[in-house]
């Protein structure tokens, strides 16, 4: 619970930062990683749908323009997805994984710090529940 409560605390920095220092070539990184996403979740294709959730996330960090903060949570994402790699490969997490990084990127076009960081909210309770429905099964 505590390292997800951290993690999500940093996330959520990390887009509302975003949000005002994004540039117009990374919106273009982030919705190519969003429509890669999309096209990898019809062919169900979770382990490039893995990689690329780790993409957005990078163009994320890359945008918020803090060094610091984007190693913070590299390592962080590290750490959980060693200890749940099989996690990501659910194929019936796709759609929702790619819906919340949609709505991460709607926010952010609208230049909506509230709604980017409700969004990023979302996205990591949801991520949390899933990583905790994959630990209960093993």
């Amino acid at each position: 619970d505590d390292i997800y409560a951290v993690r999500e605390a940093l996330e959520e920095l990390a887009v509302r930062w975003a949000v005002n220092r994004i540039t117009p070539e990374e919106i273009v990184a982030l919705e190519e990683q969003c429509d890669l996403m999309e096209f990898y979740t019809k062919k169900k294709d979770s382990k490039k749908v893995f990689e690329l959730n780790n993409s957005f996330h990078d163009v994320l960090y890359a945008s918020a323009r803090s060094r610091f903060l984007a190693q913070i949570l590299r390592s962080y994402k590290e750490y959980i997805d060693k200890t749940r790699k099989s996690f990501f490969y659910e194929q019936s997490y796709l759609e929702g994984i790619l819906a919340e990084h949609r709505a991460i990127l709607e926010a952010i076009k609208e230049n909506d710090v509230d709604k980017a960081v409700d969004a990023m909210s979302r996205h990591m309770d949801a991520s949390k529940l899933r990583a905790e429905a994959i630990w209960i099964i093993k």
